[in-house]
């Protein structure tokens, strides 16, 4: 016969992580939605982006994102009606390992962006297609981090980045004063004399 102190720790036990494992799979369904509304919104300031180039004669935006909304308008016009299939492309390899470079991931999106002209976004905020260039920018390319918290102190980021700088300098000097000492052995010299 179970002990009714072990049975207890053993419910507790299963209750709380079945609490952690409903709240993580909320998360993920948080973060996957927003993901989607972040990219909806982003193919709509496109479209508007693009139509207002043609309109205004302005040289289209060149992008992985940009040419891939000009083929679903141009499929979009030639249909007559809003299509909702999705085409599947498939996903790469997932990262293994080590990432080497700290936001390596995050940055492929803003590389994937296309670049947009200033004279775009005038244009765009002069025909009402945008309320605020800053807000499109955003939209379309991220937020950037600010340098510091708001009670001035320096981010986790940056201090991670900053140590792991400071050590590899370090490093580098020892290794060029051992190096040194090592060629003055070599050589023959002390104190900055020749031993000749």
């Amino acid at each position: 016969m179970v002990k009714k102190r072990n049975e207890r720790k053993d419910n507790q036990m299963t209750h709380l992580l079945r609490l952690e494992g409903e709240a993580e799979k909320k998360r993920i369904k948080k973060l996957e939605a927003r993901k989607e509304f972040q990219k909806v919104k982003k193919d709509l300031l496109l479209k508007k982006l693009v139509q207002v180039a043609k309109d205004e004669g302005i040289p289209i935006p060149q992008g992985a994102d940009a040419t891939s909304v000009l083929a679903a308008t141009e499929a979009q016009n030639r249909s007559g009606k809003g299509d909702t299939d999705v085409q599947m492309t498939p996903s790469g390899s997932k990262v293994k390992g080590v990432i080497r470079k700290i936001g390596k991931i995050k940055s492929r999106d803003k590389m994937q962006a296309p670049r947009i002209s200033k004279a775009l976004l005038l244009a765009a905020k002069r025909r009402g297609a945008i309320q605020n260039i800053k807000v499109a920018k955003e939209t379309l390319y991220g937020r950037k981090k600010k340098m510091a918290k708001p009670d001035g102190k320096e981010r986790a980021r940056d201090r991670r980045l900053r140590k792991a700088r400071e050590k590899r300098e370090r490093k580098s000097y020892a290794q060029l004063t051992a190096f040194c000492s090592w060629l003055c052995w070599v050589c023959g010299v002390t104190n900055g004399h020749s031993a000749v």
